[in-house]
């Protein structure tokens, strides 16, 4: 496989699905690709929600949207028929699971990657065995590739929002009447697993002792599922906490490039704000660090919950140091 060559209009498919995080981790390898081979056009599957924040990326020809998980197997009839007839010469899955593997088999690429895991190694003709260590997500989706000899140039995700998101988050600050002279900070206090979560009261109390400073406003990002969850936080009817209020992953990420800093919990918002070079605080409760943050990078740090005897004074050291470095 290392002798692979592409030529000009060979299609290449990379194969997503489902989770905001590791699409927008996927990023790096897909530009790295595309840099080493920029004869050739590529094309990615996923969900509704992980496919927004590939809108409008430079390296991608187009974003196919899978059905959500769980959906009946009949609405998936529309893209296995472009997947068959689409003719790639490259497909490589990024997740291997039963249903992308599925994806993989049906797309028919003349050659196609995926991990080498039981009940859906059959689906790839160049299997890759998935190594045990512990390290950025966005690093290791290069193992898939090592047979074709590629290099990261950098782990960093990418997100590219158009101008009218831009425009909207400038938008929403007017109406926010937000000041920009003061630091906005952004919280993202939610994640769709419970077992990730830095509970809401832990944050209310995080809340109380930073906003005592007045120095800085507060806004959080959340959908509008989400929000009910995070009613607590309306409590603070005295202070500048504010709610983002996007649609839109594109807004979500116009608006934080406006922030000073984001604290978050780990979860795909985080993957965000570290796409628009942001600096993060994340708390990780049941989660490894080493797998969602950035190796050796100053603007990222994260706190590791699930050993620590003192943990609120560290979390309060740590986010308040953030919000006043010059």
């Amino acid at each position: 496989m290392q002798d692979i060559r592409f030529k000009s209009g060979d299609k290449v498919l990379f194969i997503a699905i489902r989770a905001m995080g590791d699409t927008l981790l996927a990023t790096p390898l897909i530009r790295d690709f595309k840099l080493q081979h920029p004869e050739t056009s590529i094309e990615v599957i996923a969900e509704n929600l992980p496919a927004q924040v590939l809108l409008g990326n430079p390296n991608i020809s187009k974003v196919l949207i899978s059905p959500s998980h769980g959906s009946w197997i009949g609405s998936y009839g529309g893209l296995y028929h472009k997947l068959w007839k689409s003719k790639y010469k490259l497909s490589i899955d990024l997740i291997s699971t039963p249903g992308s593997a599925l994806l993989s088999y049906i797309a028919n690429a003349k050659i196609r990657i995926g991990y080498k895991l039981r009940g859906r190694s059959w689906a790839y003709n160049a299997p890759v065995q998935r190594r045990s260590i512990i390290q950025y997500s966005a690093i290791s989706k290069y193992d898939l590739v090592e047979r074709l000899d590629m290099t990261c140039s950098s782990p960093l995700p990418e997100i590219f929002p158009k101008t009218k998101y831009r425009d909207w988050a400038v938008g929403r600050i007017t109406e926010l009447k937000i000041d920009l002279s003061k630091p906005m900070i952004g919280i993202c206090p939610w994640s769709k697993r419970e077992w990730r979560r830095w509970e809401i009261d832990n944050w209310i109390r995080l809340l109380e002792k930073l906003l005592k400073y007045d120095e800085f406003q507060i806004i959080v990002f959340a959908s509008n599922t989400e929000r009910p969850h995070l009613s607590q936080l309306e409590s603070f009817s005295n202070t500048s906490i504010l709610w983002a209020g996007a649609s839109h992953i594109h807004e979500v990420a116009a608006l934080m490039n406006h922030c000073k800093a984001i604290i978050t919990n780990d979860n795909g918002l985080k993957h965000v704000a570290v796409a628009c070079a942001v600096p993060t605080l994340t708390f990780h409760v049941g989660s490894e660090p080493e797998l969602w943050n950035p190796p050796d990078n100053p603007l990222h740090k994260t706190i590791d919950l699930r050993e620590q005897s003192n943990a609120f004074d560290k979390v309060f050291t740590f986010a308040k140091e953030m919000i006043f470095k010059k």
